[in-house]
């Protein structure tokens, strides 16, 4: 009787949290995240960079990204973020781009140009 008893329980703990973390994976997979800030489920946002020349280190809100250019990041939650495209021997470039829920953001004719002059 009482190992039945456990096997309902094991059960029932089983169905309940599939039930519960489904739709969450699913939402997840969607590109839906909780917002700290708002309070809010929002859904995320994509950045397209591309730089002349490519290859350029991605700076997003100061940390490094794994991507080089060209680039698509996505998953960033809606807001104003600071970018800041860097390459060793050239110049920076930087700018602060609102994302929006659900679009895509396009920074597209960046060129970075020599800090130097050729020797």
């Amino acid at each position: 009787m009482l190992k039945r008893y456990w096997r309902h329980l094991l059960f029932f703990l089983f169905v309940t949290g599939f039930l519960i973390s489904a739709p969450l994976v699913v939402l997840h997979t969607a590109g839906y995240r909780y917002q700290f800030g708002s309070g809010k489920i929002v859904q995320t946002g994509i950045l397209n960079v591309n730089s002349f020349p490519k290859g350029a280190l991605i700076y997003l809100d100061g940390k490094l990204q794994k991507e080089r250019t060209p680039a698509v990041i996505d998953n960033l939650l809606p807001g104003s973020h600071h970018v800041r495209v860097a390459k060793p021997a050239y110049s920076t470039w930087e700018k602060t781009l609102e994302i929006r829920s659900r679009e895509s953001t396009f920074i597209s004719n960046i060129v970075l140009f020599l800090d130097q002059s050729p020797q």
